[in-house]
């Protein structure tokens, strides 16, 4: 199966189905490539920028041409998309949030449980900036009772107002939250506002886990500047990451030489969207594991379901 190359749908040509279009056309790992949309428009410009492309706005003509899907579609047609290709035999990358609602991405996780020959992909992309794979060395900050802060903000860009900033973005930082700290949380209090639309545009939540750590994550896409960090502090010193500048710095509190108080260490860029893209077709050509699981998206769900009922109430919600 080495040599095998994949069919291909993309569902969706929004702002970020642009980017995944051109790294699907660039793998190594695919052959012909369809998309779909219910844009004339939309499908007229991907025409453009890829002859080769076949395109349709409705699935039921592609369907039975393809091996795999990526969904990028808004998130509120991501679990009848899901349910639609699992249905039918299809392997389906599908970018975050895995569905709308945490109901919903336990009803594909029952449905996923009786294609396990199949591979979903969920696509937390920001898993793969190398930063994350350099940490080891500073395993030990995030260690013990650690209060540690996920921001992400950015000017209001008036896309994915179907929903919540909480699933828009937040979501990314509760990922890797339960990624770097290794541990679900049981509580979490949060206070947002509804600034631009209807739905919650900023939100701060405090979560709280039983080995004493505190993680506040903060999503905000009305704001004055485009903001992506994490700060962890604890008995070892104080590390941060800047997200948007590539940068490391680490304020370690065994450091005596006032040169070194604060370590600054560059990582390079990654193309996040190509390499997650890469290990969906590996592990559908060479039967390797999914990198990111329906589990992990479900997980990310079921904080945020957590997250939108504290909203609500304007109370503190345990999470079973």
């Amino acid at each position: 199966m080495g040599g095998r190359k994949l069919n291909v749908v993309q569902i969706g040509y929004g702002h970020l189905g642009r980017w995944h279009l051109q790294k699907i056309f660039n793998s190594e790992f695919t052959n012909n490539v369809f998309l779909v949309d219910q844009s004339v428009d939309a499908l007229k410009k991907a025409k453009v920028e890829y002859p080769n492309l076949e395109i349709s706005s409705d699935i039921s003509t592609v369907v039975d041409k393809v091996d795999a899907a990526i969904i990028v579609s808004p998130t509120s047609t991501h679990f009848d998309f899901l349910n639609y290709f699992l249905s039918h035999d299809k392997h389906v990358f599908c970018e975050k949030p895995l569905t709308e609602t945490y109901q919903q991405s336990i009803d594909i996780e029952k449905l996923y449980e009786k294609k396990k020959n199949l591979v979903v992909q969920v696509g937390h992309s920001e898993r793969f900036h190398k930063i994350w794979q350099d940490l080891s060395r500073w395993h030990d900050f995030f260690a013990g009772a650690v209060t540690a802060r996920l921001e992400r903000a950015a000017e209001f860009k008036g896309r994915a107002t179907d929903v919540d900033c909480v699933q828009d973005l937040m979501i990314h930082d509760i990922d890797l939250m339960l990624y770097l700290l290794k541990e679900i949380p049981c509580a979490v209090r949060s206070t947002g506002y509804k600034i631009r639309t209807t739905k919650w545009d900023y939100a701060c939540s405090d979560f709280y886990f039983k080995s004493g750590k505190k993680c506040t994550v903060i999503a905000s896409r009305n704001h004055v500047e485009e903001v992506r960090k994490l700060d962890v502090t604890g008995r070892l010193g104080h590390l941060q990451v800047d997200l948007l500048r590539r940068k490391l710095f680490v304020a370690s509190g065994s450091e005596t030489s006032p040169e070194k108080f604060v370590e600054t260490i560059e990582y390079e860029a990654r193309d996040h969207l190509a390499i997650e893209q890469d290990h969906f077709y590996k592990s559908i050509i060479f039967g390797e594991p999914s990198i990111i699981t329906t589990n992990d998206g479900t997980r990310a769900l079921k904080l945020i379901d957590a997250v939108i009922k504290s909203l609500e109430s304007g109370k503190e919600t345990e999470i079973y």
